[in-house]
């Protein structure tokens, strides 16, 4: 990230990073418009980013530009994977969420309101007709295959009123899901093939 953005480095500007988010949300289909301003604005769905200064090094913040509000759910997907959202907590319109190169998120609400709960994200594979994920080997040779891969996430923001400001901190409650089967193949046919259960 460093080399490529300058993520981390004390001569981060935002640019690079932003219009490579700009490309990578235009290709997903999503609405995104970066604007080279003084300083650099990717507007992308209800979210608007911008470089931070921070000490010792710049970070990215990100501006809610709609309410969330508990029970809001959000799916991206395309024909062989899906991304899915769904939120527990309040967040105001207009609250900025500062990420630090170190790790560090931080909600800063608007006004007086309070931020706590938790917001869900899932990212899984989706199979179309009886078609499997080859991983190495060959379609019709021996190979190592998945049939769903899933990784559920969880950002818990709590609120710490003595600094007017919620911190978030991501877990996996579950442990990543991947449902693969070895198959082993010769000139006459298959040989056998084995299903690896998920841990």
């Amino acid at each position: 990230m460093e080399n490529l953005y300058g993520w981390g480095s004390a001569g981060f500007d935002g640019r690079t990073l932003l219009q490579k988010l700009e490309k990578l949300a235009l290709e997903l289909g999503l609405p995104a418009v970066y604007t080279d301003t003084p300083t650099p604005t990717l507007d992308v769905m209800f979210l608007e980013l911008q470089p931070q200064p921070l000490t010792p090094v710049p970070g990215l913040r990100l501006r809610l530009a709609t309410t969330l509000k508990v029970g809001d759910t959000l799916t991206i997907e395309r024909d062989q994977w899906a991304f899915d959202f769904s939120t527990s907590v309040a967040v105001p319109v207009e609250a900025v969420l500062t990420v630090s190169p170190d790790g560090d998120f931080v909600f800063t609400p608007p006004g007086a309101e309070q931020i706590s709960g938790q917001l869900s994200v899932t990212f899984h594979t989706k199979r179309t007709g009886t078609d499997k994920f080859v991983l190495i080997g060959e379609a019709q040779g021996s190979r190592l295959e998945f049939e769903e891969f899933r990784i559920p996430g969880t950002v818990e923001v709590t609120w710490n009123p003595s600094s007017g400001e919620a911190t978030a901190d991501f877990s996996m409650k579950e442990a990543p899901m991947c449902r693969s089967l070895l198959t082993l193949t010769s000139k006459a046919g298959v040989i056998d093939s084995w299903y690896i259960a998920p841990h």
